[in-house]
């Protein structure tokens, strides 16, 4: 049964309100923003659009349940760019950083819209912004945002958020965890036999990790980084029989369904950045999406970091943070530096072996030796996979989140959440 704290105090929605109240104390300039904006339009649009196109319709899906909660309503249009739709009075246009409705992302032409009064947006930021050319190049729309009274940008990364208080645009600026999305949900709704055509699923279409066939899954683009471990996690299956599906995926329906059954039949799923890990905001759309398959997550470590106020210690010194105790406590994720990875992947994987062993966690430090003391201190304490389902299942309730976050609507806190603290 899951612990009474990730369900209450560690719940995503808790989460999403923590992180927004780092951002946005009551009665701070983005605060206020927020919801004078909110309060001073009736209606709103959403259109994604752009490179990534599929990518984020649940996040879509998400924010229109935010947006419809507080009592706005949702319009659809066939062309947002048309002047009859520019025209409309009390007008929300939510797009994200990366819209088409600039012609590259290198074009700063000056969006009209943000100077019309009769329209505000709403900029969902999914991108990693804080260490990359792209952060330097979307920059000054980024400020023509902050500038204007009618735009607001949603940020999802503790990192970002960092930067851009750098940048001095932080007080147009709220972090939610906008990239909990959930996006394979009905995938493993829908599947319950394994990608070999083997194994016969369970009442929720989960199989049991030590049934599963794939030791270990990967999709994303191979990076050179990503690579270099490929070739370490290929020459070790080798000695070890490990099956490992390690692919370049495609962002379509059948490649989805692909994925979904792959993570769903592995007992490890893999999580490495890209190109670099310092101060590297996490991956969130692929653990949101890969987690609730009931595989244990191994993730590179994330840049972010965040500390609730009432938390730590004066000097500091007993901080946690939210983000790591959050993700590891609740979600079941075991967080490892790039030279971890794979004595991460080991760890798990002999835990699973021997999971009925009455001394598998002796046998463990002794495979792991006196090194890592903290990474068999993880595996021994991962949460029993249905725990871990049963957290990633109850997503934030979007619904409820600016009721909570603007009107302090206590009848939608959680008992215990701490939180409402701040």
């Amino acid at each position: 049964m899951m612990s009474l704290a990730c369900e209450t105090s560690h719940s995503q929605t808790s989460l999403a309100v923590g992180m927004s109240r780092q951002s946005s104390p009551r009665g701070s300039p983005s605060y206020l923003k927020l919801q004078q904006i909110l309060s001073q339009h009736k209606h709103f649009h959403i259109d994604l659009g752009g490179t990534h196109q599929g990518l984020f319709d649940v996040v879509a899906q998400n924010m229109g349940a935010a947006l419809q909660g507080y009592g706005l309503n949702q319009v659809l249009v066939d062309n947002a760019e048309s002047d009859d739709f520019k025209r409309q009075e009390g007008m929300i246009r939510v797009e994200a950083l990366f819209s088409p409705h600039r012609k590259t992302r290198g074009d700063m032409t000056e969006p009209l819209y943000l100077h019309q009064p009769n329209m505000a947006v709403i900029i969902l930021q999914t991108e990693q912004i804080c260490c990359t050319p792209y952060g330097k190049s979307v920059l000054p729309y980024l400020q023509l945002c902050h500038a204007s009274p009618n735009c607001i940008l949603w940020e999802y990364a503790p990192t970002n958020l960092q930067w851009l208080q750098q940048q001095g645009i932080a007080d147009s600026t709220v972090l939610l965890p906008i990239l909990h999305q959930h996006r394979l949900n009905t995938y493993y709704a829908s599947a319950s036999t394994s990608t070999t055509g083997t194994g016969t699923g369970t009442g929720t279409g989960m199989l049991p990790l030590h049934q599963r066939p794939i030791d270990v899954v990967f999709f994303g683009v191979m990076t050179p980084r990503r690579k270099q471990l490929q070739a370490q996690l290929n020459q070790i299956a080798q000695q070890q029989e490990w099956n490992l599906v390690l692919q370049e995926v495609e962002n379509s329906g059948s490649r989805l369904d692909y994925m979904a059954n792959a993570y769903q039949n592995a007992k490890v799923c893999l999580i490495i950045h890209s190109f670099f890990a310092d101060k590297n905001p996490g991956e969130y759309h692929r653990l949101a999406e890969l987690a609730p398959s009931g595989c244990v997550p191994v993730v590179e470590t994330f840049g972010d970091v965040l500390f609730w106020e009432n938390n730590k210690d004066q000097d500091n010194s007993n901080k946690t943070n939210v983000m790591e105790d959050y993700y590891g406590h609740c979600g079941g994720v075991i967080f490892a530096t790039l030279h971890e990875l794979v004595p991460s992947i080991q760890a798990v994987l002999f835990s699973i072996r021997h999971d009925s062993s009455n001394h598998k966690n002796s046998r463990l430090r002794e495979v792991l030796g006196d090194s890592m003391p903290d990474l068999a201190s993880k595996v021994e304490n991962l949460p029993p996979m249905q725990d871990r389902l049963n957290w990633w299942n109850q997503p934030v309730q979007w619904d409820r989140i600016l009721s909570i976050i603007l009107l302090d609507d206590h009848d939608n806190h959680l008992d215990g959440d701490r939180t409402g603290e701040l």
